[in-house]
């Protein structure tokens, strides 16, 4: 395990917390997402907690993909790119979904994970076919989305209540 400012912290004689000593370390009052165990833990055994970039690409890629209801991440960029792209991702072979990776450029967690895993992709076919389902999931949702939105809009009783928002 490796020692972290927050492993440092412990508690005084008068019950303060302090940075260092000998006293026991306070109770925590809250998980950090690098002490959870079994299912969903981070493997710190192929990516260690000190490789950044590792984890700071994969952290809010997995959230917006795994807990976002809607993310609306492709609101403006071309969905069928996209689409392609994941396509690729999920059915192509190893590292034929290189020259498709424009297609997410706009969506900034999407590309710092695809650019950080790209090995990892090409690598391992499982990892490339879940990266793929979950971009696949995601467009499909954005496209739901967008479908019911313009159906709202276009409304009659909306357009006469003084929406402007169709098409």
């Amino acid at each position: 395990m490796s020692l972290t400012l927050e492993s440092a912290v412990r508690v005084d004689k008068d019950g303060k917390l302090v940075l260092g000593g000998k006293g026991p370390s306070p109770k925590k009052l809250v998980e950090v997402w690098s002490d959870r165990v079994g299912l969903g833990r981070p493997v710190f055994e192929l990516y260690p907690l000190e490789e950044a970039d590792a984890w700071c690409t994969a952290r809010p890629f997995l959230h917006a993909m795994l807990t976002e209801t809607i993310c609306g991440m492709f609101q403006i960029f071309d969905e069928a790119a996209v689409e392609l792209l994941e396509n690729a991702i999920r059915i192509r072979g190893r590292g034929a979904w290189r020259q498709f990776s424009a297609a997410a450029d706009g969506v900034g967690y999407v590309t710092s994970f695809l650019g950080c895993f790209a090995d990892d992709l090409d690598d391992d076919r499982f990892l490339r076919a879940s990266v793929g389902e979950m971009l696949l999931r995601a467009v499909s949702i954005e496209k739901f989305v967008d479908r019911a939105y313009d159906e709202q809009a276009a409304k009659k009783s909306n357009l006469e209540a003084g929406g402007q928002s169709a098409k």
